[in-house]
């Protein structure tokens, strides 16, 4: 008689544990802003699907929170944003979440660079800008997303802080992170082609939310209208601005589409500057892993239709 062989089942726990860990779901991580969404979605991959928090063509400077919004803030387990400099909002509630979830600050995240903020108005000169390493964020422009340089630091700490908080999906957010920071390089090496013939030429931005892409490719900005995009200028300033609009040959006015262009129309009247369009955040693009490099490309596409000369 052939007795069966009981050793095998010393591993069956082992097993179990084993498919028991394989099963385990990824953690639920939510995003603030949807050109920060788009990067970790690519990094992210197939393994899970992050949240996006604030809906594209939102305000992050003063959105207000809805409830079922609270609800997914509340049930993260991983939540990643720039920082309080820009979704203020968000201080509060992410002060007050669970002691097992973590959180990424992208602003204070290694490699990033910070620019100053600067004020409206017309600048007397392009100025010189440097790559300060510093963290007082209540001085800084927080639009950091907008320098590739910084999207490849945004892409590193999130694989980073990923690979920490779900380490059995660690390679695949690596591998993906190597990937996406590829198509960065690609697409940066292509808008400075791109940017090339333009990148002397002035233009007026609504308001200063474009100064880390025009540190990165050298770009002619000769101010902004106004400071905080909902608070419209004075009446004296808007007069300057005009008045400097038609002395230093301004090109293009560039409008926002979450914000009314009435100011816009009323610096440009009665002189030759064209008026184009430029959105910081991907207002009108679909959320997801193409939404950065989409909104990049916007951004190129827009700048060179308004500035380049006409045929």
């Amino acid at each position: 008689m052939i007795v069966p062989m009981k050793r095998p089942l010393l591993f069956a726990p082992l097993l179990l544990l084993a498919f028991s860990a394989a099963a385990e779901p990824p953690p639920r991580v939510v995003v603030s802003i949807a050109p920060i969404h788009s990067l970790v979605a690519s990094v992210t991959g197939d393994a899970l699907k992050p949240d996006l928090l604030m809906p594209p063509g939102t305000t992050p400077h003063s959105y207000a929170l809805r409830p079922s919004e609270a609800r997914t803030l509340a049930e993260a387990e991983l939540v990643i944003w720039i920082g309080e400099h820009l979704e203020s909002v968000l201080a509060k509630p992410l002060a007050s979440l669970g002691a097992d979830a973590r959180q990424l600050e992208l602003m204070g995240a290694p490699g990033v660079s910070h620019l100053p903020a600067r004020r409206a108005g017309i600048r007397e000169s392009r100025e010189k800008q440097a790559d300060g390493h510093g963290h007082g964020y209540g001085s800084e422009d927080p639009h950091l997303w907008l320098a590739p340089a910084n999207a490849r630091a945004f892409v590193d700490a999130t694989a980073a802080m990923l690979a920490d908080v779900d380490p059995e999906r660690a390679a695949v957010y690596r591998a993906n992170a190597e990937r996406t920071r590829q198509r960065i390089d690609a697409l940066e090496s292509d808008i400075r082609r791109r940017l090339d013939p333009v990148k002397p030429l002035p233009y007026l931005v609504f308001h200063d939310a474009y100064q880390h892409f025009e540190h990165a490719f050298e770009l002619g900005s000769v101010g902004a209208i106004v400071e905080n995009p909902e608070h419209p200028p004075g009446a004296r300033r808007l007069a300057t601005v005009r008045q400097s609009v038609r002395e230093r040959g301004v090109r293009c006015v560039f409008s926002e589409p979450q914000f009314r262009s009435s100011v816009v129309d009323l610096i440009m009247e009665g002189g030759g500057a064209r008026h184009g369009v430029l959105d910081p955040v991907g207002s009108e693009l679909n959320p997801g892993p193409d939404l950065w490099f989409e909104l990049m490309d916007e951004l190129t596409e827009s700048l060179v239709a308004c500035l380049a000369p006409s045929e």
